[in-house]
């Protein structure tokens, strides 16, 4: 699969649709679960929420994430996942809007 030139100078996506995207994010999530990999899991429970918050507008998974990140960062979050929470709580508060 080819990266878009759009795609390789945002440098932000490496895959052309949502749906794969999705497919690839939970398969990894899937796949650090069953491995107990909790580093994994966290980041990977980050992106889906940032994913869905952020990218396709889906603020049922987003909250649903968000609330599985946030459990899964446990009482005392970084300062910098303190910060990402409080964004994407605030950008689900809003309903997506910048």
């Amino acid at each position: 699969m080819g990266l878009s030139r759009a795609s390789w100078r945002r440098g932000q996506t490496y895959v052309e649709t949502s749906e794969h995207r999705e497919a690839l994010l939970r398969l990894a999530y899937a796949e650090a679960a069953r491995g107990n990999d909790q580093k994994n899991i966290i980041l990977v429970a980050q992106s889906l929420t940032e994913f869905y918050l952020e990218e396709v507008g889906d603020f049922d998974q987003g909250a649903t994430w968000l609330g599985t990140w946030r459990q899964l960062l446990g009482v005392s979050p970084a300062k910098d996942d303190r910060a990402e929470l409080a964004r994407l709580e605030e950008l689900l508060l809003r309903g997506g809007a910048a």
